[in-house]
């Protein structure tokens, strides 16, 4: 929650090589679930299925179905995140029977939430908005800020979608609001880039540049690569708004590349934004120029991308 997700991930793994001889237990569930989190949020998508599915095998062979059910729900956003929505959808559906055969109002919530989060994803807003209207009712009963937080981004997404800016504003700014009172660096840095697309829709690029870079910043202190390849792409909309085509092209061809090493392919939702972006770059370069820039930008490394977004977004004018 706090943001020390490296460390949490070398502690975890630590402890689950020392305890493998004791067997599986419950306990040893427990580790498996915060290690597979922590390596998901950070990107390695590999390592955190290979958690879950040791886990969802463990809950299996004790017959404990909550753990079951959590593993399920877990690998169903390891594949939202890597755009694999059929076995997402599938998870969750199973995920989702089971924590209402159980009573588990917050997996269910959480469920519904993930569903919604394919939906979206899709481009399906009319089936993504019931699903978070309903899960959002249910945080909002256990009072779980957090949640109710991820809820209310994706309805101001929706709200974007539909060029409803002010409405997404407001879904985005309560969202910001409910995230710090948590403490929650994630959370704070997902909405922070959302507030930076609207900025960016409302052609206010100094103040989207600043919260793409905000962003940015709390993505490289959790080591959230597919985090850092959003806000790489923000700031390519922002350097084409200022006239920075060359800058952009870098920053697109980073993006690309970060995407390409963690396996995280762009949702749909957000495809055609992005192509009307990249083209409309591509127009503004000659055909080497762009192929230069991009080159260059695809050859950065993770800290050489994020070191170049920072020293160069927040300029107003062409370099």
């Amino acid at each position: 929650m706090k943001g020390y997700w490296s460390e949490g991930r070398d502690w975890i793994e630590r402890a689950l090589a020392k305890t493998k001889a004791l067997g599986q237990t419950l306990m040893r569930a427990k580790a498996l679930f915060g290690g597979g989190e922590l390596a998901r949020d950070q990107g390695d998508y590999d390592r955190a299925t290979a958690l879950f599915e040791e886990r969802l095998a463990l809950g299996r062979e004790l017959k404990d179905s909550g753990c079951v059910a959590w593993s399920l729900y877990e690998l169903g956003m390891v594949a939202v995140h890597q755009s694999n929505y059929e076995r997402a959808m599938a998870l969750f559906g199973d995920s989702l029977t089971l924590f209402r055969e159980l009573k588990e109002i917050w997996g269910t919530a959480l469920s519904l939430y993930g569903l919604a989060l394919v939906a979206l994803q899709r481009g399906d807003d009319q089936q993504a908005t019931p699903l978070c209207l309903e899960s959002l009712a249910l945080c909002r009963e256990l009072e779980a800020k957090g949640t109710s937080a991820s809820i209310l981004n994706c309805l101001g997404i929706i709200a974007e979608h539909e060029g409803a800016y002010d409405r997404a504003a407001t879904l985005y700014t309560e969202s910001l609001t409910l995230y710090r009172e948590e403490g929650n660096k994630d959370g704070i840095a997902w909405s922070l880039r959302n507030l930076g697309s609207v900025a960016q829709h409302r052609n206010n690029y100094q103040r989207a540049a600043a919260l793409y870079t905000e962003s940015l910043v709390l993505r490289e202190e959790l080591g959230d690569k597919d985090g850092v390849a959003w806000c790489l792409e923000g700031l390519m909309g922002v350097a084409l708004g200022r006239g920075q085509a060359m800058h952009g092209a870098r920053l697109g061809g980073a993006a690309e590349a970060l995407r390409e090493a963690i396996g995280a392919h762009m949702p749909p939702d957000k495809r055609t934004e992005y192509d009307r972006t990249l083209a409309a770059i591509h127009a503004q370069l000659t055909e080497s120029a762009f192929v230069a820039a991009w080159a260059e930008g695809h050859a950065m490394s993770l800290e050489q991308a994020i070191a170049y977004a920072l020293a160069r977004s927040n300029r107003s004018t062409q370099w």
